[in-house]
């Protein structure tokens, strides 16, 4: 039997968001009446069974609704920062994460590579600058110096 997924995909990120508070206390509400199985509280929430019984146990052991702190090394990027860079992008979407990391006004030191994975989290893709081939630096000066192209005469 397939079961609806608990867990949907927040639209602003990548990451999966958790099942709602609001669902968690209707499921310990539902798991206190006598007539309500594990199978019939999933059915009607709308999720699966292992969830709901995660969420009896935890709450068992832990007398808590809310997610357990996980482990793990802590954000170091506050959510102003993050909400700062995310507003210069929607601003400026033709930037380079460089000049978003540059032109934005933000209090802490962060490398573009982590400016590049905060927005790419926010589902925000920025230009990335390409360096020009050699072929093409040459084919540029030469049309600077004023000389004629001529068709077929490409060389590689």
């Amino acid at each position: 039997m397939f079961w609806k997924k608990c867990v949907l995909l927040d639209k602003n990120s990548l990451e999966m968001s958790r099942l709602p508070e609001k669902s968690r206390i209707e499921i310990l509400s539902l798991l206190q009446q006598p007539s309500m199985s594990v199978r019939k509280v999933a059915k009607k929430i709308g999720c699966s069974p292992t969830t709901v019984q995660s969420i009896k146990r935890k709450f068992a052991e832990h007398k808590l609704i809310k997610d357990l702190p996980r482990s793990g090394r802590r954000c170091k990027v506050s959510e102003e920062t993050r909400t700062r860079l995310i507003s210069t992008c929607q601003k400026h979407p033709k930037w380079t994460a460089r000049e978003v990391l540059l032109n934005s006004t933000i209090d802490q030191t962060l490398s573009v590579s982590t400016v590049k994975r905060i927005l790419a989290r926010h589902r925000l893709n920025l230009l990335v600058a390409q360096k020009k081939s050699e072929l093409i630096k040459a084919l540029v000066g030469k049309h600077e110096d004023g000389e004629e192209e001529k068709e077929g005469n490409c060389t590689t």
